[in-house]
């Protein structure tokens, strides 16, 4: 899957060349309806390549250790959505951000709701006995990411997002859930109530948490190999100030908002 990214194009300038665009599948971020790339995501770079004249060429990839595996080669293309942390500044290019998420809840089975109640602290979650389901590779953001890292024990790292073979592919982790293979997955509002009204879930062991924590809204970003050039994310930062400064981006993420 990842080959077309890693392969070299002859004969063919590298203006001419589409930038390549990897995500996951992951509703209401970005995911496929009938082949077709959806989602609020998505939907602003779609804009911002048509208002900049950039070809986009889109690849779904099957998880986050395989997207930044792919993105520290030398290749003209990007990662759609993920966070910026320190670390990553080192390896990736950047884009401005494209969307501000809401905050991070805790999506549990019933168990973890008896303990605790409708919210919880992440020192109290990471030091309890509960089963954590952690995505491989995946950023929390930085101060999710530091309680974490002080966590021993009790995680299990799930590789894959979705499950395949429905009209919308569910979550992973609610499988997981309701399996009791992991007791709580940590998982933002946006997503969490967008896979509630629109994906086939089965909630009756399932419940979410506040976390009494002060957690920032986490901005989503295109993530970019050092092989893109500064001259096409420029382009792309000034197709985001623009789109952003117009109704129609409120229009864009309205549809995608609980």
């Amino acid at each position: 899957m990842l080959s077309i990214l890693l392969c070299v194009v002859p004969q063919v300038k590298a203006s001419e060349q589409p930038l390549h665009v990897m995500f996951l599948q992951r509703a209401p971020f970005s995911f496929h309806v009938n082949d077709q790339p959806q989602g609020v995501l998505i939907d602003v770079i779609n804009e911002v390549s048509q208002q900049q004249n950039i070809k986009i060429k889109y690849q779904q990839v099957e998880s986050w250790f395989d997207l930044l595996k792919a993105l520290k080669r030398n290749v003209n293309a990007c990662s759609l959505g993920p966070y910026k942390t320190k670390q990553r500044e080192l390896d990736y290019k950047y884009s401005d951000a494209i969307y501000q998420e809401a905050p991070y809840l805790v999506i549990a089975n019933t168990k973890v709701a008896k303990k605790f109640g409708v919210s919880v602290s992440l020192d109290e979650l990471f030091a309890s006995h509960f089963v954590f389901g952690a995505q491989k590779g995946f950023s929390y953001g930085e101060y999710v990411d530091k309680k974490l890292a002080n966590k021993k024990s009790g995680i299990l790292e799930l590789s894959y997002l979705t499950i395949t073979g429905q009209a919308i592919e569910q979550r992973h982790e609610f499988s997981l859930l309701n399996l009791g293979r992991v007791d709580y997955v940590l998982m933002n509002a946006d997503e969490y109530y967008w896979n509630v009204q629109n994906a086939a879930l089965d909630m009756k062991n399932i419940t979410d948490l506040s976390i009494q924590d002060p957690l920032a809204r986490n901005n989503r970003y295109l993530m970019c190999s050092k092989g893109t050039s500064d001259k096409t994310i420029l382009t792309i930062n000034e197709g985001i100030r623009q789109l952003k400064a117009s109704s129609k981006y409120h229009h864009l993420v309205s549809q995608y908002k609980k």
